[in-house]
């Protein structure tokens, strides 16, 4: 196959951590040979500023729920290999850094909220000042889906004007939680 016919490449992480068996984790070790295999395979890393304009053989990164453990884990690797990435927070969390504890993880997050722990937003700015795209992940974290109207359109306005206002910079990306979305959250 040429690479005419090769679509650029998003990849999506959660936490990258050693002490956190779980789906939403992939430990360092795993983590840097996936992108080391990427690499390989002659992808070149682009920024979110990019990604639907890009070429072929080019990725693009992101972590979605914007865990904690990612400033060790991750975060460095990233730098050494020269690949950008964004990160999405869910807002309300990332005024403390306090775990994301939302109904899925409660028992995860009861027995280990350490694990769970989200970048603050002191945190998130550092890194808006290096290679990282910071983008939303709504407030609270939420099933969009299900949403009324009036909490959706909070949900998707309150975090895009809280990125903005505490990082000082356009938000102009977001994740759907859960990848859940319909024409009524798109509109």
């Amino acid at each position: 196959m040429g690479d005419s016919r090769v679509r650029p490449l998003v990849l999506c992480y959660h936490s990258v951590s050693d002490e956190w068996e779980h789906a939403l984790a992939v430990t360092p070790r795993s983590f840097e040979r996936q992108l080391s295999s990427v690499l390989r395979r002659g992808y070149r890393p682009i920024g979110a500023d990019s990604v639907l304009d890009a070429a072929s053989r080019t990725f693009h990164l992101t972590f979605d729920d914007a865990y904690a453990d990612l400033l060790a884990n991750a975060i460095p690797v990233l730098e050494r290999l020269g690949i950008p990435a964004t990160i999405f927070a869910a807002t309300a969390f990332a005024e403390d850094g306090r775990p994301l504890d939302v109904p899925e993880l409660a028992g995860e997050v009861r027995a280990n909220p350490e694990r769970l722990a989200t970048m603050n937003w002191d945190e998130l700015g550092e890194l808006s000042q290096r290679a990282f795209t910071i983008g939303s992940h709504t407030v609270t974290h939420p099933h969009l889906t299900s949403l009324s109207d009036g909490d959706l359109e909070r949900e998707l306005r309150d975090s895009r004007m809280h990125v903005e206002s505490r990082l000082g910079r356009r938000c102009t990306l977001l994740a759907y939680p859960y990848g859940e979305h319909d024409s009524r959250v798109h509109a």
